[in-house]
């Protein structure tokens, strides 16, 4: 028996997955596949909209294209065309709805009727990523191609399709943002931070989900979004303005809360805000917020939670405040802050 191809093992994975296979295996398999590039995470993301939409059989697809494409990702290149398309009578139907299923993400599905099958396929175009990171210490204002406008904060990392595509609006986030998407119904405006999804059409809300934090905070402002989990439970979530949805990156705890809009995104104006913050929360958003390293193995009393508001302070002022009510004292040498036991 030959050995089945990356190429087309990809494909049954893809199929699978729409067609709810669960295995950790599969699951692991396909998890490297669309990690191998923005461009096979951008394409995966289409396909599942399509395949929610429940879209009609195919009566056009450029295998060939298909085919270079999915090889672009990474697989081996197979030796005949026709061995893409050749497929168990019994799962036919099924997969000619993944295939154009495939063809759409990859942006090369031609939808057409009968009286149009003659017609030639469209050129495959590259798809370009853009990505925007903000290092600690920085901020930026982002306006993007539909003119939805994003605040990101420091050390975090925006990445997304230049142009957006014809039918999703996709992008992922590594780290602090708030949007205020222009609203179009024909494309959702999807954000993927780890392995959550917001979805939305025309809103404003707040998303954090830095690598360090055990937890991913989605906050809405205005609008409507859903928030979609990937674990071994998922499940979506609706907010409504003023709710926020706090999940823990292992997905066992989830609570929807309400929130008071005008401390979530305040950041943005240079404010830093804390309410009922630990220790270890404070200090790594005084890191990233003024580009130091912060030590702490001078200093014990770490049991405390700070609630604080600064206002375009400078750092050094920040310490006194905190560290006279909070017990200790710290020496700036440039860009190294030691935290100390108070004598």
């Amino acid at each position: 028996m030959t050995k089945k191809s990356e190429h087309s093992e990809i494909e049954d994975l893809i199929m699978g997955s729409l067609l709810g296979d669960t295995s950790d295996e599969n699951l692991e398999r396909l998890d490297e596949w669309k990690q191998k590039s923005e461009k096979n995470e951008l394409s995966y993301a289409h396909l599942k909209k399509a395949w929610d939409a429940k879209l009609e059989e195919p009566k056009y697809i450029n295998y060939q294209a298909l085919e270079e494409r999915i090889i672009e990702g990474g697989y081996g290149r197979i030796s005949k065309r026709n061995t893409f398309r050749t497929i168990t009578i019994g799962i036919f139907k099924a997969a000619a709805v993944i295939a154009l299923l495939m063809a759409v993400s990859f942006g090369i599905y031609e939808m057409t009727t009968v009286d149009q099958t003659a017609l030639n396929p469209s050129p495959v175009a590259e798809v370009e990523m853009v990505t925007k990171y903000n290092p600690p210490g920085q901020k930026s204002r982002i306006i993007l191609p539909d003119n939805s406008i994003v605040w990101l904060n420091s050390d975090s990392r925006l990445t997304y399709q230049k142009g957006f595509a014809t039918d999703v609006r996709y992008l992922k986030l590594e780290g602090e943002a708030y949007f205020d998407v222009e609203r179009d119904v024909n494309r959702p405006f999807i954000v993927q931070s780890g392995s959550v999804k917001t979805i939305a059409l025309g809103t404003t809300f707040n998303i954090r989900d830095y690598n360090d934090e055990a937890s991913i905070n989605v906050a809405l402002l205005s609008g409507k979004v859903r928030v979609e989990t990937v674990s071994d439970t998922e499940a979506d979530y609706l907010l409504d303005p003023n709710q926020k949805l706090e999940l823990s990156k292992d997905a066992k705890l989830i609570n929807k809360v309400a929130f008071d809009q005008d401390f979530v995104s305040i950041w943005k104006d240079g404010i830093i805000h804390f309410e009922k913050d630990s220790f270890n929360y404070v200090m790594k958003t005084l890191e990233r917020s003024y580009d130091v390293e912060i030590d702490t193995s001078g200093y014990n009393g770490r049991g405390w939670s700070y609630t604080g508001e600064f206002n375009n302070m400078s750092l050094e002022l920040i310490l006194k405040r905190i560290g006279y009510s909070e017990g200790f004292d710290f020496k700036i040498n440039g860009k190294r802050i030691m935290i100390t036991n108070k004598l």
